[in-house]
């Protein structure tokens, strides 16, 4: 199999050999590493399936530097798909080819072996399993890529954070279960104004997915979230918002609201546009029957 690596913007050498996969390098920062790539799987010249992002890391460098053509990343080097759609996309691909390219890109889901070599990086935690959809990826990555249902089982966590000025941590307990007793989907902070609500939200919504990990504390570890979606549309609001050109690469976080990334309020003919956007992605994902019924 053979892999072509490419910048952001670029596209398929003229003298490509099918099948093959292509990797589009992105330069977005992980505290300092530079570990993300877009993956597309050629067939042929016209079959063209969209895998996903992966985050390749290479222990010798905190900027993954592949060649323009390979064959295998070198052994100091191993990879994880950014989310479970990830492996689920890799299921389109014959199995033999699948699995060809899984073990050149020495991806730690096909080869749990590798975790034990690279768990102590620096550059583990803090970029291939920045975002929660990552750490998803790896602990049901192995059952996407054998088609295999997944099953979803009842999230706990307690999380904290540190109000400014307060003399100790606020704290809740979160508790997620299937019950006949009433909603066990919903949970709601009640509070005063100015208490703190949207402030815990805000950084429980960074620190989940990933975004700003730094913002609170979970006990027993990072609750298995694949992603968060902060919804406000209020003028008082201070939630966080992604920085500019982040939507799409954080992976785990998105921001609905009336702010844009510079935190002021958005423009009307910016509202309209990311409307028509969002009616688009609604269309195109085959759900405007239920849009409409909403």
């Amino acid at each position: 199999m053979h892999f072509y690596v490419v910048g952001y913007r670029g596209t398929l050498p003229l003298k490509a050999q099918f099948p093959c996969v292509l990797l589009k390098r992105d330069y977005w920062n992980d505290f300092g590493f530079a570990t993300l790539f877009a993956m597309t799987y050629h067939a042929t010249k016209d079959e063209i399936l969209d895998v996903g992002a992966v985050k390749i890391l290479d222990r010798r460098a905190m900027s993954t530097i592949i060649d323009g053509t390979f064959s295998r990343v070198p052994d100091d080097c191993c990879s994880l798909g950014q989310s479970l759609s990830y492996y689920k996309n890799m299921t389109a691909i014959p199995r033999s080819q699948r699995t060809s390219i899984l073990l050149a890109l020495r991806d730690v889901v096909q080869s749990p072996e590798l975790v034990s070599l690279f768990e102590s990086e620096v550059g583990w935690k803090t970029s291939l399993l920045r975002f929660s959809g990552a750490l998803m990826a790896l602990n049901e990555g192995h059952l996407a890529l054998r088609e295999i249902e997944i099953d979803e089982k009842p999230i706990e966590f307690q999380f904290r954070a540190v109000l400014t000025g307060a003399s100790a941590h606020l704290k809740a307990d979160f508790h997620f279960c299937d019950t006949t007793k009433g909603p066990s989907r919903i949970m709601a902070l009640v509070g005063k104004n100015g208490t703190g609500k949207t402030w815990f939200l805000s950084r429980l919504a960074a620190a989940v997915s990933g975004d700003d990990p730094k913002l609170g504390t979970f006990s027993g570890g990072r609750p298995p979230i694949s992603l968060a979606i902060a919804v406000s549309y209020s003028a008082l609001d201070k939630f966080r918002r992604p920085g500019k050109g982040r939507a799409d690469r954080t992976f785990s976080y998105y921001y609905c609201g009336i702010y844009d990334e510079s935190g002021k309020l958005a423009s009307r003919a910016r509202m309209f546009r990311k409307m028509r956007q969002a009616f688009e992605t609604v269309k195109a994902s085959g759900h405007i029957d239920i849009w409409r019924d909403v």
